[in-house]
């Protein structure tokens, strides 16, 4: 190869470098517009609940109401605990702008003692993993 047709090769590689480079970040940027425009806003009327005290055995259930604060439908996608004692039940359709629904939780008591738990909600909101927590003091059962 002469010197010449190198110099047109380098050229040509650095150019096509810069192309591909340009639409590589054109798509990623793209990419998380595109991401942004689907999530809406979630909020919880709160995090945490305390049970307060209870007696082993009893099962322990809360409501922890949301919101769709947002401008698209929001969906939970998944709800998980960090225990098998925690069961979270909730309504599977969208929820439109504006509306309030409630998740179910459901806390088995398995153990003895102070306990606290997280329960993370996957949704398509700007915050998703949301996480909100149970708490309380499981009391052995006195006769």
């Amino acid at each position: 190869m002469t010197v010449t047709k190198m110099k047109y090769f380098k050229i040509f590689a650095l150019m096509l470098l810069a192309l591909m480079s340009g639409y590589a970040i054109k798509y990623f940027y793209l990419n998380d517009i595109f991401q942004s425009i689907n999530k809406t806003k979630l909020s919880f009327d709160r995090n945490v609940y305390n049970f307060g005290n209870f007696k082993f055995g009893e099962n322990a259930e809360v409501y922890f109401k949301y919101k769709n604060n947002g401008k698209k439908p929001l969906t939970i996608k998944d709800i998980q605990s960090s225990c098998g004692c925690t069961i979270a039940k909730w309504n599977r359709e969208p929820l439109i702008p504006g509306d309030i629904d409630s998740i179910l939780i459901k806390y088995d008591s398995e153990n003895e003692g102070f306990f606290t738990k997280e329960i993370i909600v996957l949704s398509n909101s700007e915050t998703s993993p949301d996480h909100i927590f149970i708490k309380g003091t499981v009391l052995l059962n006195e006769e």
